[in-house]
């Protein structure tokens, strides 16, 4: 944490807030104020010197733009200003641009993406990816959750190879990914630990084992609503862990666990995110898991039927972005190599 970058979050939701401490706080000081109100008593009494604020634009009583207003009366427009929305709409963009704005923040929140811009407009560098109590901490989470994961798997005869090959593919794929993110390079460490966030995307099926049991004897043919929980349960599954030393891999896997079922075109569930919001190791994850799904149940694993599964997949455009699909294209011989090795 940088000790001298305090930012101050304001706003009215309390989940939100929450969302945005648990990125912000990794690398700033964060205070937070739940209304407009309680931030310019901050502000107006200098109780604390700020480097920047998260302001929202829609609250009740006392909304953002009006914050906005009052700091400009104060003299205090020095202080950069990130506007969040759920929609940045021309009326608020055209209404907000009479102020000192830096950026808008939409919502839902994409964590790289808020701190990139952060980081840059503050001047602070990256930190380190991870200490050694992370990686340390990281790998007895992921020990554990194999552990459980593991024995509903054996109990309930589902194939472990479907969630290996998804999790061995997605750091051939991840490997490649600095060609279309720049900057973005992964060390070994960082490929495994995502890798293994991929083999865990559909735990919470362990969590619907027992519901669609019950459901089937109570209501006939419920189970369709049922499976689109598991994205849900999935996600609150791995976040029962708030050991801030396995906060990275909490928020890849539960991202993959919620939004490995979303589409590129926002037309996927339980959320219906889209574009630069839809994660890219997600993006892989889903792609990797219906690539498997259509190529393994074949008797025929070879290079014909993986053109001919890509060319499945690419009929169903907006599933994932044209980049990441073409991960999955260019990594045909890595691919095939694996199944060779391990199915003929």
């Amino acid at each position: 944490m940088d000790e001298g970058k305090r930012i101050l979050i304001v706003d009215d939701s309390e989940i939100d807030r929450t969302i945005l401490k648990s990125i912000m706080d990794e690398e700033f000081q964060v205070i937070e104020a739940d209304n407009g109100y309680s931030a310019l008593e901050l502000m107006l009494k200098k109780k604390v010197q700020l480097d920047a604020i998260m302001l929202d634009i829609s609250m009740p009583f006392l909304d953002g733009l009006n914050v906005l207003q009052i700091l400009r009366e104060n003299n205090l427009e020095d202080i950069p200003v990130f506007m969040i929305t759920a929609e940045a709409t021309k009326e608020n963009i055209e209404r907000a641009s009479q102020y000192n704005i830096t950026e808008f923040i939409r919502k839902p929140f994409n964590r790289e993406e808020i701190l990139k811009r952060v980081r840059a407009k503050l001047g602070v560098e990256e930190k380190a990816a991870f200490t050694k109590a992370d990686i340390d901490e990281t790998r007895k989470y992921i020990a554990d959750l194999e552990h459980i994961y593991g024995h509903y798997l054996d109990c309930t005869s589902k194939d472990k190879g479907r969630d290996e090959r998804r999790a061995y593919f997605m750091k051939i794929l991840l490997a490649k990914c600095p060609t279309i993110e720049k900057g973005t390079e992964y060390d070994n460490f960082q490929l495994w630990m995502i890798g293994k966030a991929a083999y865990f995307c559909n735990i919470g099926d362990m969590l619907l084992f027992n519901a669609q049991a019950d459901t089937a004897s109570q209501a006939g043919n419920a189970g369709g609503d049922i499976h689109q929980q598991h994205t849900v349960l999935g996600a609150e599954l791995i976040r029962l862990n708030y050991s801030k030393h396995c906060r990275r891999f909490v928020q890849i896997c539960s991202d993959m666990c919620l939004h490995h079922h979303e589409r590129y075109d926002g037309k996927g569930f339980p959320e219906g995110i889209s574009g630069k919001d839809y994660q890219t190791y997600t993006q892989i994850c889903g792609l990797l898991e219906r690539f498997d799904d259509q190529f393994f149940k074949s008797s025929r694993r070879n290079e014909l039927q993986f053109d001919y599964v890509i060319d499945q997949i690419r009929r169903d455009s907006g599933f994932v972005s044209d980049e990441v699909f073409s991960l999955l294209v260019d990594s045909k011989s890595e691919i095939m190599k694996y199944y060779n090795i391990n199915y003929v």
